[in-house]
């Protein structure tokens, strides 16, 4: 069961659990079924019992059940395959995360994470990857953070426009 409201206490820190987390956009979803795949599987210590040498068969035909069936199944409602009602005995509801993202869930909140890099992000990533070498190297030296330093890179063509565009991130 998901969560019919969030308190808005938990709104106001998107913007801080933005920051902390390093992601770009942090959203409300009503339902998450957009981000889920539903599927029946047999329980086979049960479903052997009652198909013995057909439980691949029974298995297969749960794979080709169409989602309409799956959903009315999740939904409580009575589904049959060559005359035997699905039970819970039976079969079991594997749910699955949508191919380009990663979930987990706990007290009836679901979280989902968009793992597609774009360019954006590859570049961004390449511009942390040079400041934390920056700053191992202030480290190293026994600089201090508040001391300026000049620094010189050398580097390809693209990775000198992606520093261009990062510049106030690295200053």
């Amino acid at each position: 069961m998901w969560l019919e409201h969030i308190d808005e206490r938990v709104v106001a820190l998107f913007p801080l659990l933005s920051k902390g987390l390093n992601v770009k956009k942090i959203r409300l979803l009503e339902r998450p079924d957009w981000y889920l795949s539903y599927s029946l599987v047999p329980r086979y210590e049960n479903a052997g019992k009652m198909f013995g040498s057909q439980v691949t068969m029974f298995a297969d035909r749960l794979r080709k059940l169409p989602k309409s069936s799956v959903r009315k199944w999740r939904d409580g409602k009575p589904v049959w395959v060559n005359g035997v009602k699905l039970s819970n005995e039976l079969v079991s509801l594997k749910v699955s995360t949508r191919k380009g993202f990663v979930s987990g869930q706990q007290n009836g909140m679901a979280i989902f994470f968009n793992t597609k890099l774009t360019q954006d992000l590859v570049d961004e990533g390449l511009v942390r990857e040079v400041i934390r070498h920056i700053q191992q190297n202030r480290k190293d030296k026994g600089l201090e953070l508040t001391k300026r330093i000049g620094l010189f890179v050398c580097c390809c063509s693209y990775m000198e426009d992606v520093l261009k565009r990062y510049w106030p991130m690295i200053k």
